[in-house]
Order: C-alpha cells, then structure tokens, then sequence
C-alpha cells in the first residue's frame, strides 16, 4: 500500500467518522461498524496501536449502549485477538479469545456452532503459548469443539479432524503420553475416513506423530512414520518440509 494511497485513506476514514460521531441521527450500532472497519484497515496498514484504540472505542461504545455481555462485542474480541496476534502478543490474543468464548457461551449456549468456532480459535491460539492452565482449558474447549461439530456433521469431518489436531498438540505441550498415543489413533481413523492414502494432508500427520513418538523415547514407531511424511512431502512438491524431517530422522538415530 502506497504512502500516498494510506494518507488519503485515513484523512477519508477521519471524515466519515467526525461526521458520524457529529450527526445526532448516526446509530450506535453504525459507528461500531466505522470503528472497527478504521480499525481494520489500520492493521492491515500495520498500524497497530491506532487500530486496537478504534477497536477499544468500538468496545466501549458496545458496553455503554448495550451491555458488556452484548453478543456485538464477539466479532470485535475476534478481531482484536487477531491484531495481537499478528503483532505476535500471544497473552493479549489468548485474553481477548477468553471474553470472547464468556460471551459466546452467554449468546448462543455452550453447545451452538458458533460458540465451537470460538472455542476453536482459542485453542488454536493457545497452541503458541506455554501456560498449563490456558492450555488445559484449551484443551477442554477443543473436547466440546469436537463434540459439537461431530453432533452436527459427523466425526468424519474436516472440523472434528482440526480439533483433534490441535488437541494433540496441546497434549504433547502438556507432556500427556497416554492422551496423545490416544489422539494419534483416533486422528489417524478419521484420516482414514477423509483423505487417500497419498493425500497432502497425511505429510503433517506423520510428521508430528513421529514427533510426539520419539519425544516419549518410542524410536521404532517415530523411524516408522517418519520416511512415509518424507514421501507425502516430495510427492506433493514440498521439498523444504522433506528436507526438515529428514533432517528430525536422523535425529532419531
């Protein structure tokens, strides 16, 4: 984005949003709405600190007309934690996921789509952080996620798959042997389930797997998988990925 573009974009965003806040018959509801789309583009601009401060205006706007546990604060918390994220402040993104999953919860029930999508987010989130109480309730909320998805598509699915991706993760930070030997297995069916055997998506698969084996000092089973997340990556042209885990094979030696 071009300097001259960004100068004439933000002096356009100041315009409208004097007049909005200037004109008795705006709506609430329609200056959230300009808060957080300056906001956004305030980020996408990498301007960080002035997006979070429309996305703080919109949050309290929200709170004074509506209430702080109004279902329009879940889409802003989503999008703040986003900011903090790519600013990479992983403990600001886990907390503003925290208000959201609270309200979630609140709005729709704890067993409703749109709360497992939160819930969904926040574990993955918390995949980058080193907190055992943030990543056991991760966990959790990845139980009910899948829980969710699998009553309303099946636990073949693509959804229920990434919750229990991404719960394995987490029990392999929480260093739960039995938890993950579990994960694996029951992971590996619905791949079954959902991929062919050379699909892409295996590559990852084998590749943590193997991992999480040889981190519980299980070396026949990680030299086993290992080579086979080899083959799925060259098979698919992902040269870097095969060169990294053989690189983690002979680690296993």
């Amino acid at each position: 984005m071009g300097i001259a573009y960004q100068e004439k974009a933000i002096a356009l965003i100041e315009n409208v949003i004097t007049s909005a806040e200037n004109n008795p018959d705006t709506l609430s509801d329609e200056i959230v709405e300009i808060y957080t789309e300056a906001g956004a583009f305030h980020c996408y601009a990498k301007h960080y600190e002035i997006s979070i401060e429309f996305y703080q205006k919109a949050i309290t706007l929200v709170q004074s007309e509506y209430g702080t546990e109004s279902g329009l604060l879940i889409k802003i918390y989503c999008e703040l934690a986003d900011i903090y994220n790519e600013m990479q402040n992983v403990s600001a993104q886990i907390e503003y996921l925290g208000y959201a999953v609270e309200i979630a919860e609140h709005t729709y029930g704890e067993t409703h789509i749109q709360t497992a999508d939160i819930y969904d987010k926040y574990s993955m989130a918390a995949i980058n952080c080193t907190n055992n109480r943030i990543l056991e309730t991760a966990t959790e909320y990845c139980k009910k996620s899948f829980e969710i998805y699998s009553s309303i598509y099946g636990e073949n699915c693509e959804d229920t798959a990434d919750c229990l991706f991404c719960r394995l993760i987490l029990m392999y930070q929480l260093e739960q042997q039995s938890e993950c030997y579990h994960s694996i297995k029951r992971l590996q069916l619905i791949y079954q389930a959902l991929y062919e055997d050379d699909a892409e998506e295996w590559g990852d698969f084998y590749l943590f797997s193997a991992k999480i084996y040889a981190h519980f000092m299980d070396f026949t089973a990680a030299k086993k998988l290992m080579p086979l997340a080899i083959r799925i990556y060259k098979m698919h042209g992902n040269d870097d990925d095969a060169a990294k885990a053989q690189e983690i094979l002979l680690t296993f030696e």
